[in-house]
This record gives C-alpha cells, structure tokens and sequence, in this order.
C-alpha cells in the first residue's frame, strides 16, 4: 500500500510541477477553461428559461369539446369532475349556452343573422388545457375524452402545438449545438496543454524510460494534471455561474415585473455542481492522457 501511495504522491507532485513550472500561462489558461464550463452551464440555464417563457408567452394549444345536443345536467357535472381529477388537465372552463349565445350577441355583424333564432342552438363547451402541450400528449387526452358521456365532439388545436413542438425542438437543438461547441473548446485546450507538456518534459521521461519506468508510471503525471486542471477549471466555472446569478437575479426581477414575466433563474443545485466537477475532471483527465498517448514521444 505504501510503494502505491508513494508513486502516487510522485505523479501528483509531477503533475503540479507542470503548472508551476509556467504559472502565467495556467492561469490564464484555467480562466479560459473557467469560463468555458460557466458558458456550458449557462447554456442549460438559458434553455430551461426559454422553454418556461415560450409556454408563458406564446399561445398555449388546448382542447375544446363540445356536448351532445340534449346533454342532462348530471353528464356534464360527471364530465366536470373527470376532467378536475384527470392529471394530464392542467385547468378548464365551462362555457354554458347561455354564455356563449350573450358572446356572439355582442358581435354587430352577428346580431342580424342570431336575432332571427327561436332557440339556442349552441352546445355546453369546456376549453380544456392539457398539462402537456406535446401533440401525442394531446391527441391521447383527445381520444380519452371523445369516448366519454354525452360528449359530440373534441377539437384539437394540434396545428399549433406542431408549430410549438418545433420551435422548441430548434431551440433545443441550437442550445444543444453550444453546449458541444464550449465543451469542445474547453476540450481542446486541455488536450494541446497536455501536449505541450509531453513536449516540454520529454528529457525527462527519457530519463524515466531509461531507469525502466513502465509506460503507466510515466502516464499517471498526465492524468492528473488533466484532473487538476478540471477541478480549478470547474469550481471556477461554478463559482462564476453563482455570481452571474447575484447579479441577473435583481435585474430580471424588475424586468420580468414589467413584461409580466417570470425570468429568474433557479439556484443551482449543490449536488449538480459536486456531480459538474467530478465529471470535469475525470473528462479531462483522459484527454490529457489521450493527449500524452497521441503525441507518440513518450
């Protein structure tokens, strides 16, 4: 246990000296990596609140369904109830005849044609909003409710909610397209720093090939360096995504205010940034070893 834990210690120290050893340029550097990872995250972030503000702003899809003609009172207060206790409705409203017919009365190119009725032809409606606005959501909810009592007939809005799932798919997929490219960049970086070093140590591992040193004694450096660098870069990153919140918080509050929006953004979660730093740094710790492997002077 001890000769492992000394060679441990050795390749921990190795890879320290790597930082060391140039301290402007890894500084520099972590910051870049720092921001890059804040970025990543910001990107989630953002597309949580996109999609919260679509379904706020834009128009929501829904169901209307419309009664049989001759439907008793205890049909509609039973379909009233099923539709309260349904999970998949989100909310409701009842439109009587009565309340309808007063609505098209209120229309002056209507009055002509509606005053020449001698009955309400207009049948009990319910404007039902599913809790899901996907359109396979929505033509299930459509199907359950079109077979239930003394229901005619269920509309569905699913033209827009097409639309919308396609707005939202491209959004998904051009927040999709940064998180990849700040997470390529931060990749790339630590692989070329990686191989600089295996450039700028390669006496040194000649040295160690020489005394017989095995390949993955003169790797471990490199793994942990790339963990170093993804443990700094992270808790940076971390640290500058709890600060661009400080700071947006207070200012979307008064916006959101005036645009009758809600645009704060939740707090992160404390075990999301353990789980972000542990993934970062075991990430880069193979990049930086596929760095070493690649670079073919080790």
């Amino acid at each position: 246990m001890m000769p492992w834990l000394r060679h441990q210690g050795q390749a921990l120290r190795h890879a320290l000296g790597f930082i060391f050893h140039h301290p402007v340029s890894h500084f520099l550097a972590l910051w870049l990596l720092a921001l890059l990872v804040s970025l990543t995250l910001c990107t989630g972030y953002a597309w949580q609140r996109l999609t919260l503000w679509a379904h706020q702003t834009l128009p929501e899809p829904h169901l209307t369904l419309f009664m049989a003609e001759g439907a008793s009172e205890t049909q509609i207060h039973g379909l009233w109830d099923a539709l309260a206790a349904n999970p998949e409705v989100r909310a409701f409203d009842y439109i009587s005849p009565d309340d309808a017919l007063k609505s098209l009365q209120r229309m002056p190119e209507l009055r002509g044609a509606l005053s020449i009725l001698d009955h309400n032809p207009l049948p009990p409606t319910f404007i039902i909003h599913a809790r899901s606005p996907n359109v396979a959501h929505l033509d299930e909810l459509q199907q359950t409710l079109a077979h239930s009592t003394g229901v005619a007939q269920v509309r569905s809005d699913r033209l827009w909610a097409q639309r919308l799932d396609k707005l939202l798919a491209l959004g998904e997929g051009l927040m999709g397209i940064l998180t990849l490219f700040f997470s390529g960049c931060a990749l790339t970086l630590v692989y070329f720093l990686a191989r600089h070093q295996a450039s700028n140590h390669l006496r040194t591992n000649q040295v160690f090939h020489f005394l017989g040193a095995t390949p993955r004694y003169r790797r471990r450096p490199f793994w942990y360096y790339g963990i170093i660098l993804g443990l700094i870069s992270s808790t940076l990153g971390w640290g500058l995504l709890l600060w661009g919140l400080t700071l947006y918080n207070p200012f979307a509050a008064v916006l959101g205010q005036l645009l009758q929006l809600s645009l704060n953004l939740p707090a992160p979660d404390f075990d999301q940034g353990i789980e972000l730093i542990a993934l970062t740094s075991a990430l880069y710790g193979m990049v930086s070893l596929l760095s070493q492997w690649n670079s073919g002077r080790i």
